[in-house]
Parts: structure tokens; C-alpha cells; sequence
């Protein structure tokens, strides 16, 4: 019998009910705990995502208090973007073996390097979201500046 993995999805906005739907549709991911600073929004969060969200679904206010209780094997976090590096260091310690995070991967570099080291530590799995890549507006330029439409591209770092 496959292993089926836990997951969990740190930050109820709105990205949040995709990374449920998701969950929902792999056989082999359960997702158990959903967490948020702001417990108001569980009722509202559980009846928008619908099936996606599992009856027995634990929430918490507290993200470190959900790592202890449910030791979750995945991780998604869709929290406003100055929160990603102390939560995913946070879910490395914990031992989460995946954490996907939604983009930009931290507010600066010095933080985006903190969180590739803590997951290398402990052989989690990082991934950030750029979803944008396959939007049609962005294939569309992306057509533009290989046709040589819009002249030569260049990029120089602030």
C-alpha cells in the first residue's frame, strides 16, 4: 500500500483554497491542519473550499503549535510575504519534508539563503510558487522578446 502524506497549509487568504483543492485531488495526500493568526476566518475559509477542506480538518492560530500537534509531512504557506522565512525555517525544524511556498520566496536575499540553508539542513524539500510563468500575458511577451519585437532585453539588479 502507497504512503499516503500529511499536509498542511499555513495562511487562509486567498491562494490558500487552491493549495486545498490541490491536496484534494492527490490520492495520496491528506490534508489535516490549516493555520492562521487570524482564527475568525476558519468557518468562512472551510465552507469557501468546500470538499477540498475534510470534515476532521484541525485548524490553529499557532504554526509552531500545529507542527508539534500534527507533524504534518507538507506544508503549504501562502502567508503575506514577510512571513515566509521565519515559517519555513520554522518548518524545517519541525521535520515537514516539503513546504511549498507561494512567491516571492522572502523579502531579501539575506532570508532567502536562511531558508535554502535551514531546509538543506534537514533535507526538506523547498519549493516557491511562479505560477505566472504559464499565464498567457506572460507567453504572450515572452513571444515578443524572442521575436526580437520589442528590441534587446537587459536587466540590471538595484
Amino acid at each position: 500500500m502507497p504512503r499516503t502524506y500529511t499536509a498542511a497549509i499555513i495562511g487562509l487568504g486567498g491562494f490558500s483554497r487552491f493549495h486545498a483543492g490541490a491536496y484534494a485531488m492527490v490520492p495520496r495526500a491528506r490534508l489535516v491542519a490549516a493555520c492562521d493568526i487570524d482564527s475568525s476566518k476558519f468557518d468562512a475559509w472551510r465552507q469557501r473550499v468546500g470538499d477540498s477542506a475534510p470534515g476532521d480538518l484541525r485548524f490553529y492560530s499557532d504554526a509552531a503549535e500545529m507542527l508539534a500537534a500534527e507533524r504534518p509531512d507538507l506544508v503549504s504557506i501562502t502567508t503575506k510575504h514577510d512571513a515566509h522565512a521565519p515559517l519555513t525555517v520554522l518548518c524545517a525544524r519541525a521535520g515537514v519534508k516539503g513546504v511549498y511556498c507561494e512567491k516571492p520566496i522572502a523579502m531579501n536575499l539575506g532570508e532567502a539563503d536562511e531558508m535554502i540553508r535551514a531546509c538543506g539542513r534537514r533535507g526538506t524539500q523547498l519549493a516557491i510558487g511562479h505560477q505566472r510563468r504559464f499565464n498567457q500575458e506572460w507567453l504572450a511577451g515572452l513571444r515578443l522578446i524572442r521575436r526580437g519585437t520589442i528590441g534587446q532585453v537587459t536587466w540590471r539588479p538595484a
